[in-house]
């Protein structure tokens, strides 16, 4: 009985495993400083997007108007997209971020802050 008593303690003190906060890694929270070009034209062609900022990771994705959209890891401070003419059809305001993936408890991710870009 004493037995039992211990093993039960150690498995409240310490826990069975799986599923505790600590399961997964928390990626850093990637940051938008700026946009380059900071705005397009209606209508027009197909651009490089670049995006720079802080503590992007080699598997970031940019989100272009809540899709993602194939990313280029540069660097920590820079990351692209080819973004194509169909997105700049009509003129308004795209949200942009960039999504730093994660796993296990973290798997969706951190979003860096949102950035607008003009299509004017």
């Amino acid at each position: 009985m004493k037995l039992l008593s211990v093993l039960l303690i150690m498995m409240l003190s310490f826990g069975c495993g799986g599923y505790g906060s600590g399961s997964g890694m928390k990626p850093a929270t990637p940051n938008i400083s700026g946009l380059m070009p900071d705005s397009a034209t209606a209508g027009s062609g197909d651009f490089l997007l670049k995006v720079d900022g802080t503590s992007f990771a080699s598997n970031s994705v940019i989100f272009w108007n809540s899709a993602s959209v194939p990313t280029t890891y540069v660097s920590a401070q820079e990351v692209d997209a080819n973004i194509p003419a169909a997105d700049l059809a009509t003129a308004g305001n795209v949200s942009v971020y960039v999504n730093n993936p994660g796993t296990g408890t973290y798997s969706m991710g951190v979003n860096s802050n949102s950035v607008n870009f003009p299509i004017n």
